[in-house]
């Protein structure tokens, strides 16, 4: 029902627009002190992008934004998480009844593939709610997972300011080298087989590492990251198959675009603190960096 809305052409149309996003909240932060771009840049960018691409009117931003939040903050508190996807869901039904063809967007899209089909509106809801959730902490996740790995490693981020061309495929080797999510979720053997030395019966349970994929020497060479023109390499962080993350184009566009504004409007951009500083969170699936303190010059160096 959605896929036609995340086609490489479909996410490209919404490169200007990501730009202008990003330009504004880089001209909000400040000058000289540091502060969390996770808060100020990689969240709200991430959601307003995600946002006006599913088509959700502009006066529900700061309320879903902020259940997002709290979705995405994976809090203590069961209450307010099962509030915060009871508003999330309530607000998706809402709009998807609303949606007339032709109107644009994912929404619209999906309503109108629903109707048209043996889907439900229970079926539509989940979908959106699922793009909702795994198109914002994914996608925030890897802006601030890719933006760490410039800052701490000095040659790549050198080589992609001389030359932003190679920012793409630098995007590429950082998402592949630290995935924010580096498991599958479980999968069970259904015949008896043998991968390399291990045997696993049929019925056990297997967890797949896309982490140790992405890293395995045979397909990728010696470790270590290059900025590098060469062609893609195909990597497992957006999976594979008919597990293949669906908003992949979009993340990418993302991805290279607010990494490519910021580094292009501030290229003095540091770290305010030392990496082992940095606070991470989640269980075997997730990596999740909650907060990533840098700091600005004085001034922009560009203007936008």
């Amino acid at each position: 029902m959605a896929s036609k809305d995340f086609t490489p052409a479909a996410a490209e149309r919404f490169r200007h627009r990501t730009r202008e996003i990003a330009a504004g909240l880089i001209a909000g932060m400040p000058r000289g002190e540091g502060f969390d771009v996770m808060d100020a840049y990689a969240r709200p960018l991430t959601f307003t992008v995600l946002r006006e691409v599913m088509g959700i009117a502009a006066h529900h931003h700061d309320g879903l934004y902020r259940w997002m939040c709290t979705l995405d903050a994976g809090s203590g508190d069961p209450v307010a998480v099962t509030a915060a996807l009871d508003h999330v869901e309530d607000l998706v039904r809402t709009e998807l009844r609303r949606r007339q063809a032709p109107e644009a967007g994912l929404l619209a899209s999906i309503a109108a593939a629903a109707q048209s089909s043996d889907a439900t509106e229970d079926e539509a809801v989940s979908l959106c709610t699922m793009v909702l959730i795994a198109g914002f902490g994914v996608t925030t996740q890897m802006v601030g997972v890719c933006l760490l790995g410039l800052l701490t490693q000095e040659s790549v981020l050198s080589a992609v300011l001389e030359n932003p061309s190679l920012l793409p495929e630098t995007v590429e080797e950082l998402i592949r080298k630290d995935t924010s999510a580096p498991f599958t979720t479980v999968r069970r053997a259904v015949a008896d087989m043998v991968i390399g030395d291990t045997s696993i019966p049929a019925g056990d349970d297997v967890l797949l590492s896309l982490g140790g994929a992405n890293r395995d020497p045979r397909a990728f060479g010696p470790a270590g990251l290059h900025a590098s023109g060469s062609r893609r390499s195909r990597h497992l962080a957006f999976g594979h198959g008919p597990h293949y993350c669906l908003g992949a184009p979009l993340a990418r566009m993302e991805l290279t675009t607010a990494l490519g504004e910021l580094l292009r409007l501030h290229p003095e951009l540091s770290l305010a603190v030392e990496p082992s500083e940095l606070a991470w969170r989640g269980g075997y699936q997730h990596r999740v960096l909650d907060k990533l303190p840098v700091l600005l010059g004085p001034g922009p160096a560009v203007t936008p």
